[in-house]
């Protein structure tokens, strides 16, 4: 038997209406969670987008600088660089609140949002902070202003243009050690691309701030701030090539003072004596790949290292004269477009207007048909002795100019060697060199000296083919190097022929190979050669004459084995009328 206690009428309410309300606020509280987490999201989603819209705009704007700099209109490049600047300036505004550095800081969760707020303050830095001081460094160095009345350039200013850069670059570097905090995992692919975007640019922009800083403290001393400095102008001509771009056919020396061009001579090479022996000793590993030919001035550019041609050129004319000249510049035919294209036409002595479509063929196949030696090589020097005064008169305008010579120097038409150590270094770090890098990684570099003593090099085309292959656990990898050579030569160009009977072209091969590496077999059009070996700043090099036919092209198969790198294959170019075609199949192991 059971009883019941009744409790009194109304006693549990209460408690009911509690256990209500705890009901009541335990349905709400996941609903305001999800409000309150969906709020941030939303927030913090569209603050993203924004951030995301500020490094585009910041690697844009890098790129637009540039581009409008070049264009001479550094005007636009302000306008760019300040409407960039205000969209920056808001994503890091946005993205560094206190929701965004709360989020930031839960593990995992907050690898976005940081990846996100990081990248929106390093695209800040890059638009306020460094551009500003590029765009300012090139109206330093505008030619309206940089130019004074008496032709000379104003060396003054590049001091002020040089710390307008290191601001710059200070900017840059902040920038850099701010995206290196960046979050790699958990991060969308949208952030991640940003990032990777303006860390490309950002490398782009140091590597440039850099060169130009280091050009711009040796240009005065170079320039004549400090006293006349003479110069030795090699006029190369890629109709009989050499490593550095083609034979000394004619030369100039060049005077300069306090920024301002106070004299210059152009000769023919006849004026040049030859030597008994090389002026200078560059190594067991240069006279074994070269002998005793740089004895002979037309052939103290056998390597493509620049350097190694301008140190003799340099040391066999003060033998010669008794002057010590305080550099060297390289200068092709394909340099003298560039510049046309920038100065406008020039009219020769014999009245011809020569222009950036026809300079090349007339002065590297047509003067050779219609002038005897000595005037044609005094026509050459004379077109591009007017050219490089035109350039150091800033003529055509600074955009203009700049375009030129970068273009002239990205191809090794233009090169630059300095007898003064502190400016050599300076012109080592940058393409101007014409510097063989000895770095180790995949290399394969074809490098061509006439053999036949024509002038049958303007028709050779040129194809290299750079392949990796299978990769070895003792931390080898095969890999092979295909070389393509045609001989274009039209009938009209028998009179250009040499040594050789017909248009049959000759030329040495010199296939530079990576450092530690070699090749285990050699074929030429499919037969097993054996070529001969020597080693050049570190490289390998296999050394093979080859004799091309009129219309016709030979093959040279090299079958290598090098060290595993995790570096990109570099594949530099010679110098030439044809350009190379450079074909490279390579992946990592």
């Amino acid at each position: 038997m059971t009883s019941e206690t009744e409790h009194p009428a109304g006693h549990d309410q209460p408690r009911r209406r509690r256990k209500g309300r705890w009901l009541a606020c335990g349905c709400a509280l996941p609903v305001l969670l999800v409000l309150v987490l969906g709020a941030i999201g939303g927030w913090m989603l569209f603050t993203a987008l924004s951030a995301k819209t500020a490094l585009s705009s910041a690697a844009s704007a890098l790129a637009g600088a540039q581009s409008a700099i070049l264009d001479g209109d550094v005007a636009s490049a302000q306008v760019a660089v300040q409407e960039a600047s205000q969209e920056t300036a808001k994503a890091h505004r946005q993205t560094s609140d206190i929701v965004w550095r709360a989020v930031s800081a839960v593990p995992w969760l907050g690898s976005s949002p940081k990846a996100v707020m990081l990248s929106a303050e390093a695209a800040d830095q890059v638009v306020s902070g460094a551009l500003p001081q590029f765009v300012g460094a090139a109206q330093t160095l505008d030619v309206t202003t940089i130019k004074a009345g008496d032709g000379s350039v104003d060396l003054a200013r590049f001091a002020p243009a040089a710390t307008q850069l290191a601001g710059a670059e200070q900017s840059m570097l902040a920038a850099r050690d701010t995206m290196a905090g960046v979050p790699t995992s958990g991060v969308p692919g949208f952030v991640s691309d940003g990032v990777g975007q303006l860390n490309d640019k950002i490398d782009e922009a140091l590597t440039a701030s850099g060169v130009a800083s280091k050009l711009l403290a040796v240009l005065p001393g170079m320039l004549g701030q400090s006293g006349t400095k003479s110069y030795f102008v090699a006029f190369q001509s890629p109709v009989e090539i050499r490593g550095t771009g083609g034979f000394l056919g004619t030369f100039g020396l060049m005077t300069v003072q306090d920024g301002k061009l106070v004299s210059k001579e152009v000769e023919s090479n006849t004026l040049l004596k030859n030597f008994p022996a090389p002026v200078l000793d560059l190594g067991p590993e240069y006279s074994q790949l070269y002998g005793q030919d740089p004895a002979e001035w037309v052939n103290m550019n056998l390597s493509p290292n620049f350097p190694f041609a301008g140190a003799q050129w340099a040391q066999a004319w003060k033998v010669q004269t008794g002057q010590q000249v305080a550099g060297v510049m390289g200068v092709d035919i394909t340099a003298l477009k560039y510049l046309i294209q920038a100065t406008g036409p020039v009219t020769a002595p014999d009245g011809k207007v020569l222009t950036a479509d026809n300079v090349i063929e007339y002065l590297g196949n047509d003067v050779y048909l219609e002038k005897e030696n000595t005037d044609r090589k005094n026509y050459q020097a004379d077109v591009a002795t007017e050219l490089i005064d035109r350039v150091l008169h800033l003529e055509g305008g600074t955009s203009a100019l700049i375009q030129a010579l970068t273009a002239s120097v990205s191809g090794g038409h233009l090169q630059l060697w300095s007898a003064d150590a502190a400016a050599q270094q300076a012109i080592a770090a940058t393409p101007l060199a014409g510097q063989t890098p000895s770095v180790a990684g995949p290399y394969a570099q074809l490098v061509l000296n006439n053999g036949g003593g024509n002038k049958l090099d303007y028709y050779v085309a040129r194809k290299v083919e750079y392949t990796g292959g299978q990769c070895s656990s003792n931390g080898t990898r095969k890999s092979s190097v295909k070389i393509t050579l045609t001989n274009t030569a039209p009938n009209e160009a028998i009179g250009l022929g040499g040594s050789k009977p017909g248009l049959v072209n000759r030329v040495i091969t010199y296939t530079h190979l990576p450092i530690g590496g070699g090749y285990t077999a050699a074929r030429l059009n499919g037969n097993p050669i054996q070529p001969s070996s020597g080693m050049e700043l570190q490289h390998p090099v296999a050394v093979m004459s080859v004799d091309i036919p009129q219309g016709a092209s030979v093959v040279l198969e090299y079958d290598l084995q090098e060290p595993v790198s995790d570096g990109a294959p570099v594949v530099p170019v010679q110098p030439m009328v044809i350009p190379q075609e450079t074909v490279v199949n390579w992946s990592g192991c």
